[in-house]
């Protein structure tokens, strides 16, 4: 009995909590075989005058520290939160509210190259330490007619994708070319998330994959 309660401890131990409710990044952790729990933050995302990536950062802290202040994670020990913006020229864009705010998105974006930055905030109870790092990546948009755009939008690929649109899916019709991290681009960059889980101690090579129920 003892073992077995040692067991499910490590088990526990080794347990994300996502703070966010991104599908995409849902779908990159479960791809990775990494135990996580999704514990989204509704957290106020306004940023009166944008510095990046300073910004960024601060947003996927802002989340972090939401979900350290809930009481029913408080045996939880390792917490992952993450932001993206899109910035084209001098202009920053999140999610879309509505379909003609992304309509408007990517008729900006059409024909121009732009930035996807991701940041994200890892924090390890045990250490009490919070490490914030991102990462960037240049997206290369073709030109689209009108056409080709009121038919990407009735995909609905804008809901809740920064910039209006998912690499993943049917944006990638209209992106000839990219440099960079694709995953970056998808919300969660795999290569520093790695290198911070193993900068952090976390058991990158032990854990099993399973989730909890």
């Amino acid at each position: 009995m003892a073992i077995e309660k040692k067991i499910e401890n490590e088990k526990t131990e080794n347990i994300i909590v996502l703070a966010s409710l991104s599908p995409r990044r849902n779908d990159i952790l479960k791809r990775l075989e990494i135990p996580f729990i999704t514990k989204p933050q509704n957290v106020d995302e306004t940023v009166k005058k944008w510095k990046l990536p300073k910004s960024v950062k601060e947003l996927a802290e802002k989340k972090l520290k939401s979900a350290l202040e809930d009481s029913s994670l408080k045996n939880m020990r390792w917490f992952l939160a993450a932001d993206t913006i899109v910035l084209c020229e001098k202009t920053v864009f999140g999610k879309p509210s509505s379909v003609e705010e992304a309509e408007e998105i990517i008729s900006y974006l059409s024909g121009r190259k732009h930035k996807v930055i991701t940041a994200l905030a890892l924090f390890d109870r045990n250490s009490g330490k919070i490490t914030v790092k991102h990462d960037t990546t240049s997206v290369f948009f073709s030109k689209m007619s009108k056409n080709d755009i009121k038919w990407y939008l009735s995909t609905e690929e804008w809901k809740g994708a920064a910039g209006g649109y998912r690499i993943q899916g049917k944006g990638e019709f209209f992106i000839s070319h990219i440099k960079g991290s694709y995953s970056n681009v998808m919300g969660l960059p795999i290569h520093l998330f790695f290198s911070m889980l193993c900068s952090a101690g976390y058991p990158v090579y032990n854990f099993s994959g399973s989730f909890p129920e």
